[in-house]
C-alpha cells in the first residue's frame, strides 16, 4: 500500500508542477509573489535573482572610477595611507621631523618622495597637505634618508603631487565641479555624469589620487557613487 501512496503524491506533484506552466499558474504565482514576497514564488519558478535598484540587478564587483575635478574639492580631505606612496614637487611649509631629529627647511621649493607610508595625509582647508607616520624610505630634493620613528612634514604642492595607495570605506565630496566617469571591465567608459558643484559620496574605494596643476584625479575602485543626480 505504501507504493500506492507515494504514486499518488507523485501524480499530484507532477500535475501542480504541469499546472504551475500555465497562464493561469503563472498569475497564481504572482499572486503569491505579492503575498508573501519573492521569496516563495522563487522557490516555485525554481529561480530567485538579486535584488533589484533602478532597474538593474546589483553588481556582484566593484567597479572603476574617474573623478576629475578641482583640487579645492579636497581641501578638508583626511585619509588613512597604508604602504601609501606619496610623491609632491612644491614648497615645504614646516620643518622636517624625523623620529627626534628635525630638519629646517625653510619656506622654499622641495621635491619630496615617500615609500610605504603608513599614516595620514591631510589636504588642508589652506591648500597644503600635512603628512604624518611611519615611512620605509624618504627622498628629500633627491637624497635619501633613512626614517626611523615617526615623520611629520607640511608643504604646499605647486604643479604635482601623487599619492597612490588610499583605502578609504567612505569619501564624501562636496561642490565638485568636473566629471566623473565609470569604467566597465574592458576599460571601455559606460557611464560618464557631468558635476555642477553638488556633492557625491564614494564607497569603499581603493585607489589614488594624482594632481596636475591645478586639477586632481581620482582614480580607482568602488563599490558605489552616489551624487545629487546620478546613483550607481
Amino acid at each position: 500500500m505504501r507504493w500506492k501512496a507515494l504514486l499518488t503524491v507523485f501524480l499530484v506533484l507532477a500535475i501542480a508542477g504541469l499546472l504551475l506552466m500555465t497562464d493561469a499558474g503563472k498569475g497564481y504565482l504572482e499572486f503569491l509573489r505579492t503575498k508573501t514576497g519573492s521569496f516563495v514564488s522563487g522557490l516555485f519558478s525554481g529561480a530567485l535573482r538579486l535584488p533589484v535598484l533602478g532597474g538593474e540587478e546589483v553588481p556582484g564587483e566593484n567597479f572603476q572610477i574617474i573623478l576629475t575635478t578641482s583640487k579645492q574639492a579636497f581641501y578638508g580631505q583626511s585619509y588613512t595611507t597604508t604602504n601609501a606612496t606619496f610623491k609632491v614637487s612644491g614648497i615645504c611649509h614646516s620643518n622636517l621631523l624625523i623620529g627626534e631629529s628635525v630638519l629646517h627647511i625653510g619656506e622654499k621649493r622641495c621635491e619630496i618622495e615617500i615609500v610605504d607610508l603608513e599614516g595620514t595625509f591631510e589636504y588642508t582647508d589652506a591648500g597644503s597637505v600635512r603628512i604624518d607616520g611611519t615611512a620605509g624610505g624618504l627622498a628629500i630634493n633627491g637624497l635619501a634618508i633613512t626614517p626611523s620613528g615617526q615623520i611629520s612634514l607640511e608643504v604646499i604642492p605647486v604643479g604635482t603631487m601623487l599619492l597612490d595607495g588610499i583605502s578609504e570605506e567612505r569619501i564624501q565630496l562636496t561642490a565638485v565641479k568636473g566629471t566623473i566617469e565609470r569604467l566597465s571591465a574592458d576599460g571601455s567608459v559606460k557611464s560618464t555624469e557631468e558635476l555642477f558643484g553638488e556633492s557625491i559620496v564614494i564607497a569603499d574605494f581603493v585607489g589614488y589620487l594624482e594632481l596636475e596643476d591645478k586639477t586632481i584625479t581620482l582614480k580607482g575602485l568602488s563599490s558605489s557613487v552616489v551624487g545629487e543626480t546620478f546613483s550607481w
